[in-house]
Protein backbone atom coordinates (compact mmCIF):
# COMPACT_ATOMS: atom_id res chain seq x y z
CA UNK A 1 0.00 0.00 0.00
CA UNK A 2 1.64 3.31 -1.23
CA UNK A 3 1.38 6.41 1.08
CA UNK A 4 0.11 9.58 -0.99
CA UNK A 5 -0.08 12.92 0.59
CA UNK A 6 -2.83 15.04 -0.20
CA UNK A 7 -3.38 18.42 -1.45
CA UNK A 8 -4.15 19.76 1.68
CA UNK A 9 -0.65 18.70 3.57
CA UNK A 10 1.43 21.23 1.38
CA UNK A 11 2.22 23.97 3.38
CA UNK A 12 1.52 27.44 1.52
CA UNK A 13 4.20 29.60 -0.06
CA UNK A 14 3.52 33.40 0.92
CA UNK A 15 3.90 35.41 -1.75
CA UNK A 16 3.71 39.07 0.51
CA UNK A 17 6.94 41.14 -0.35
CA UNK A 18 8.65 42.01 2.89
CA UNK A 19 8.01 45.75 4.03
CA UNK A 20 10.19 48.53 5.85
CA UNK A 21 8.54 50.13 8.05
CA UNK A 22 9.43 53.85 8.66
CA UNK A 23 11.12 53.13 11.98
CA UNK A 24 13.74 50.95 9.77
CA UNK A 25 13.98 53.96 7.81
CA UNK A 26 14.40 56.09 9.92
CA UNK A 27 17.09 54.05 11.56
CA UNK A 28 18.79 53.12 8.29
CA UNK A 29 19.17 56.65 7.60
CA UNK A 30 20.94 58.10 11.20
CA UNK A 31 23.15 55.44 10.50
CA UNK A 32 24.53 56.71 6.96
CA UNK A 33 24.26 60.17 8.72
CA UNK A 34 26.41 59.25 12.11
CA UNK A 35 29.21 57.40 9.12
CA UNK A 36 30.21 60.70 7.88
CA UNK A 37 32.41 63.11 9.12
CA UNK A 38 32.66 66.76 9.86
CA UNK A 39 33.90 68.74 7.39
CA UNK A 40 37.74 68.50 8.23
CA UNK A 41 40.38 71.66 7.51
CA UNK A 42 42.52 70.36 4.91
CA UNK A 43 45.66 72.14 3.60
CA UNK A 44 47.25 71.80 0.27
CA UNK A 45 50.28 73.47 -0.88
CA UNK A 46 52.42 72.97 -4.05
CA UNK A 47 56.30 73.54 -3.65
CA UNK A 48 58.40 73.76 -6.98
CA UNK A 49 61.82 75.86 -8.07
CA UNK A 50 62.31 77.07 -4.50
CA UNK A 51 58.46 78.27 -3.84
CA UNK A 52 55.45 77.38 -2.38
CA UNK A 53 52.15 78.67 -2.80
CA UNK A 54 48.82 76.86 -1.27
CA UNK A 55 46.20 75.91 -3.22
CA UNK A 56 43.36 78.71 -1.47
CA UNK A 57 46.15 80.98 -3.04
CA UNK A 58 45.70 79.58 -6.32
CA UNK A 59 41.89 79.63 -6.27
CA UNK A 60 41.54 83.12 -5.18
CA UNK A 61 44.15 84.88 -7.63
CA UNK A 62 41.91 82.50 -10.12
CA UNK A 63 39.06 84.14 -9.13
CA UNK A 64 40.57 87.84 -8.88
CA UNK A 65 41.97 87.22 -12.68
CA UNK A 66 38.51 86.27 -13.68
CA UNK A 67 36.39 88.69 -12.06
CA UNK A 68 39.17 91.58 -13.29
CA UNK A 69 38.89 90.37 -16.92
CA UNK A 70 35.41 89.26 -17.30
CA UNK A 71 32.58 91.34 -17.34
CA UNK A 72 30.69 88.10 -15.85
CA UNK A 73 31.43 87.69 -11.91
CA UNK A 74 28.96 84.60 -11.72
CA UNK A 75 31.23 81.75 -11.44
CA UNK A 76 29.54 78.12 -11.30
CA UNK A 77 32.38 75.92 -11.23
CA UNK A 78 36.50 76.01 -11.51
CA UNK A 79 38.82 73.69 -12.93
CA UNK A 80 42.30 74.31 -12.26
CA UNK A 81 45.46 72.26 -13.86
CA UNK A 82 48.53 73.67 -12.26
CA UNK A 83 51.42 73.43 -14.12
CA UNK A 84 55.21 73.55 -12.10
CA UNK A 85 56.85 73.34 -15.24
CA UNK A 86 55.40 76.83 -16.86
CA UNK A 87 55.39 78.25 -13.15
CA UNK A 88 52.04 78.65 -14.10
CA UNK A 89 47.96 77.88 -13.46
CA UNK A 90 45.04 77.53 -16.04
CA UNK A 91 41.69 77.62 -15.25
CA UNK A 92 38.18 76.86 -16.99
CA UNK A 93 35.58 79.06 -15.96
CA UNK A 94 31.96 77.51 -16.32
CA UNK A 95 32.90 74.85 -17.94
CA UNK A 96 33.52 77.44 -21.02
CA UNK A 97 36.24 80.11 -20.65
CA UNK A 98 39.62 79.29 -20.44
CA UNK A 99 42.33 81.68 -18.88
CA UNK A 100 46.14 81.52 -17.21
CA UNK A 101 47.63 82.84 -14.41
CA UNK A 102 51.59 83.00 -13.41
CA UNK A 103 52.41 80.98 -9.35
Amino acid sequence: MALTKSKSDKTPKSTAKPTVTKAATTQLSATKATSVKPTEKVEFYVEFAGKQISSTDIIANAKAAYTAESSKNDIKSLKIYANTDQSAAYFVVNDDEARKINL
